[in-house]
Parts: structure tokens; C-alpha cells; sequence
């Protein structure tokens, strides 16, 4: 039995990661050559966190900002 598995990279738009995740958490693959990797696992946390982290930036990082943010799909 084989099963259909979906990827994104980490240059993939964490609006598109958040869109394929209404079916499950991805894991984030980089291609090296012909090999495949595996660099990290989105979840809704890693997801809210963005999107959290976003709106503090548009709102001039009012609402206490948390060192260190990224904003990387394999974190």
C-alpha cells in the first residue's frame, strides 16, 4: 500500500502552507540534488505564531514582541 505524501519547501508562502493544512501538518522537505530531506514539520502552532508575529509588525510591535521570530516554514 503506498500513500500519497505532501510537501512544502521552506521558500513555500506560509499562506500557502496554511491553506493545505486544513487537511494536517506538512513536513518541509529541501531537494538536494536527487535526494530529498526532510528540514522541519509545520504545524497550527508554527502557523499562529506567524501570523501573531505579522500583526505585531503592522501594528508597530505594539502587544510585547518575543525575541527571536521567524518567520520560516521549518521552524
Amino acid at each position: 500500500m503506498t500513500t500519497d505524501i505532501f510537501t512544502v519547501r521552506p521558500d513555500d508562502p506560509v499562506e500557502l502552507v496554511a491553506d493545505l493544512m486544513s487537511w494536517r501538518a506538512h513536513p518541509v522537505c529541501a531537494r538536494g540534488g536527487r535526494q530529498v530531506n526532510l528540514v522541519g514539520l509545520v504545524t497550527q502552532r508554527v502557523v499562529l505564531r506567524h501570523l501573531a508575529d505579522l500583526a505585531k509588525q503592522s501594528h508597530g510591535g505594539r502587544g510585547g514582541e518575543r525575541p527571536g521570530g521567524g518567520h520560516h516554514a521549518a521552524t
